[in-house]
């Protein structure tokens, strides 16, 4: 099996950067296939440490969000797909995957959406192949792209990916463990379980 990994099939938010200015808006692509009747923007003012969210939906209800730097608790990323191809032994042989920012509000359990990213997954072997399933499989860059983003996102508002560990995993070794995508410290296992990134250990005993 071969992946053909492209942004070509992908649907991602247009993202856009001014100075200390962050700016996510809704694919033009998406507003077309809604008829222009729903937009979302988010601007991230790290002068002003505020913000601000726009949401338009159905072309004429509009709703305005202020959310301080202050308010955030922290980015909540979350990953969902929808099979689109499987054979008769329930092997999937094609996908479309989704992975959502947001914003997680201090004290409270709400998480405010700031983008969406969709996308063409791979998700065949050699078995599936075997079953009928293309050699070529295509697939687009949502999760690189998605991350990319997220650590952005934390970045600027110095805020961490997900609950923040009041105290670090350690292995048998007494070694933390961190990921190579996002940073962040996390449970002694190969895969990272807020992105998906490859992890080990950090360097030296309980880094």
């Amino acid at each position: 099996m071969f992946v053909l990994r492209s942004s070509l099939f992908s649907l991602k938010p247009r993202v856009r950067r001014s100075g200390e200015l962050l700016e996510v808006t809704t694919p033009a692509l998406m507003r077309a296939l809604t008829a222009f009747a729903f937009q979302r923007t988010v601007s991230i003012d790290s002068r002003k440490r505020t913000v601000y969210v726009f949401k338009t939906t159905a072309w004429f209800f509009s709703t305005h969000r202020r959310l301080k730097f202050e308010d955030v608790e922290y980015v909540a990323y979350s990953f969902d797909s929808i099979w689109t191809s499987w054979d008769w032994l329930g092997r999937v042989h094609d996908l479309v995957e989704m992975f959502t920012v947001g914003l997680k509000v201090k004290d409270s359990t709400e998480v405010v959406r700031i983008a969406r990213y969709l996308g063409q997954g791979a998700a065949g072997d050699i078995s599936t192949w075997m079953m009928g399933d293309d050699l070529i499989d295509a697939a687009g860059t949502q999760a690189e792209d998605s991350r990319l983003f997220v650590k952005e996102l934390c970045d600027a508002l110095q805020v961490s990916l997900g609950p923040p560990m009041l105290r670090p995993s350690t292995d048998s070794n007494g070694r933390a463990w961190k990921c190579s995508t996002c940073g962040r410290t996390v449970a002694p296992k190969p895969t990272c379980l807020y992105c998906g990134g490859t992890t080990g250990p950090a360097e030296g005993p309980g880094a």
